[in-house]
């Protein structure tokens, strides 16, 4: 098999996905699901601005990462062997 071939391939395709689904999973483990509770009540003061930015951030990327793993994945199954 080529290495072209390889990369165009549904098990890569398929195990790329999975890849994501797994980093994105530990994302949302780690910093939880974003939500829209307005962040000052839930933070306070003891936390600096940046770190609630990154959380949020972090945490958005860890779905955007999910929904694009289940997509590579079902796209993975309409590829022809």
């Amino acid at each position: 098999m080529c290495v072209d071939s390889f990369f165009l391939s549904y098990k890569f395709i398929n195990s790329l996905g999975l890849c994501f689904d797994i980093i994105s999973v530990s994302l949302i483990w780690h910093y939880g699901i974003p939500d829209k509770v307005p962040k000052e009540t839930v933070w306070g003061d003891r936390y600096k601005r940046g770190a609630l930015e990154r959380y949020t951030r972090r945490s958005a990327l860890g779905l955007r990462l999910l929904i694009y793993g289940f997509s590579l994945q079902v796209f993975s199954n309409f590829l022809p062997i």
